[in-house]
């Protein structure tokens, strides 16, 4: 009997850490694509590109925030700026880095549903020559608070053409879509897949797991042991209050840590001047001071990413789950 209580409490233990240590499965719907305005241009002219957000099965809670590079053939196109992007559908603050072209945004609100995000346009050189050329929308990460989520990378092919060559009349205002959302290869668009990850969460928690395991152990093997001669009443409680006393400063200084995350400018508030920063810091526009990096790591993974970004606007924003986000990610 004793050999098989000691058996179960090893068990449960076991059972519990292994189950923190599942992998969980990524989304893999969510894609994004590219549509155009026309598919030829002669030189100098512009071109009007849209970036949509679809297939949203595995999203519930809405995605918040989001990156991704511009890849663009320069000897083709004039540089490209901040001026050339206009964010779409509540879309806002967004962030463009003209040397690495990383972009980023975010939506308060949150998406859950297919939409046009973004709207760019390129303008061709008024010395390029006539070809073929690709644009492409890649290493897109997006969050919904949970963890990063990595699409396809989409992307589009436009024909420079001669001055004279009119076989194709543009139809500006109107898209076509019957060659838009190229992905790399023909008529495969590669889903958004994220490979398995653990559960982002920290030593400190499964301590606590362990601490209160201890206690049902302490108990039963006082009892299985016949030591409650040795060890009287009030030793027992004194052992109870001190371990209970540890799992609860451990706790409630986990929330003391975890309110004090995204605060970065030293103003002592947590506001979008906070996440602009931030942003700033993803996409290696402005990096974030060494002193900072503890703050904007907001689930305490040791990474700073899109889904710290999302964090931070749910938590200005009211929307934060934090009885998920304390346990789950300390």
């Amino acid at each position: 009997m004793k050999k098989l209580k000691i058996s179960i409490i090893c068990l449960i233990l076991i059972s519990i850490i292994m189950l923190l240590q599942q992998p969980v499965k990524a989304t893999e719907s969510f894609q994004t694509q590219l549509t155009t305005n026309k598919q030829e241009i002669k030189k100098g002219e512009e071109i009007e590109i849209i970036l949509t957000f679809k297939n949203f099965e595995d999203i519930n809670k809405g995605i918040n925030s989001y990156k991704a590079t511009l890849d663009y053939n320069e000897n083709v196109f004039e540089e490209v700026n901040v001026s050339n992007f206009e964010s779409l559908n509540l879309w806002e603050e967004f962030l463009y880095n003209s040397k690495n072209h990383e972009f980023i945004s975010i939506k308060k609100a949150g998406c859950n549903t297919e939409e046009d995000v973004l709207k760019f346009k390129l303008k061709a050189k008024e010395n390029v020559n006539p070809e073929d050329t690709i644009i492409k929308v890649k290493d897109v990460v997006a969050s919904e608070g949970k963890k990063d989520i990595k699409i396809n990378d989409t992307q589009i092919s436009i024909s420079v053409i001669k001055e004279q060559d009119n076989s194709n009349p543009e139809n500006p205002g109107n898209f076509d879509n019957s060659n838009n959302g190229q992905s790399g290869e023909e008529d495969k668009i590669p889903s958004g897949n994220l490979p398995n990850t653990g559960l982002t969460i920290k030593s400190s928690f499964i301590l606590i797991l362990i601490e209160i395991l201890v206690i049902i152990a302490i108990v039963v093997l006082i009892k299985m042991k016949k030591i409650d001669k040795k060890i009287n009443k009030n030793g027992k409680m004194l052992l109870m209050f001190l371990t209970t006393g540890i799992v609860t400063i451990q706790f409630v200084g986990t929330i003391y840590a975890f309110s004090q995350k995204g605060e970065l400018n030293e103003d002592g508030q947590i506001n979008y001047k906070d996440v602009s920063l931030l942003e700033q810091h993803l996409i290696s526009l402005n990096l974030l001071p060494q002193d900072k990096l503890e703050n904007a790591d907001i689930n305490s993974d040791k990474k700073i990413t899109v889904t710290d970004l999302t964090l931070l606007v749910q938590k200005i924003e009211k929307t934060l789950d934090y009885s998920i986000n304390i346990t789950t990610n300390m």
